[in-house]
């Protein structure tokens, strides 16, 4: 075998464990793992979109209190170089959660900015 063919081939086997590995967010290590919501007033309710964006529908609403939302993935992921970002994309995360209601598990993304790590007494 070559040195090329081996560069090639360890690129190769490198690039397979990228797709194939975990979630980058779980990699990061740097978020919280429980959310709940914040910054909603208690007479309005917090819209779950199926995508992470307003031009995807909604698929739930959480209420302004709402606790035990696990944290699956965001974009941009937090723990990325945001320098090549602009001051709008900086202020507009979202995050991929995950949480049970009535005995099941609905996932949904939500601005970041409505989520706060969630506390424990």
């Amino acid at each position: 075998m070559t040195n090329f063919q081996f560069k090639v081939s360890f690129l190769g086997v490198i690039f397979l464990l990228i797709l194939c590995g975990d979630n980058p967010v779980h990699a990061c290590a740097d978020g919280p793992d429980f959310y709940q919501v914040a910054n909603v007033a208690p007479t309005d309710v917090l819209n779950v979109r199926s995508g992470p964006g307003v031009k995807f529908g909604i698929v739930s609403q959480l209420s302004h209190d709402a606790t035990n939302l696990q944290n699956v993935d965001q974009v941009p992921i937090s723990c990325d170089d945001l320098s090549h970002l602009n001051a709008f994309e900086r202020q507009n995360f979202w995050t991929k959660i995950v949480w049970r209601s009535e005995g099941d598990l609905i996932v949904g993304w939500v601005k970041t900015r409505f989520l706060s790590e969630q506390g424990y007494d």
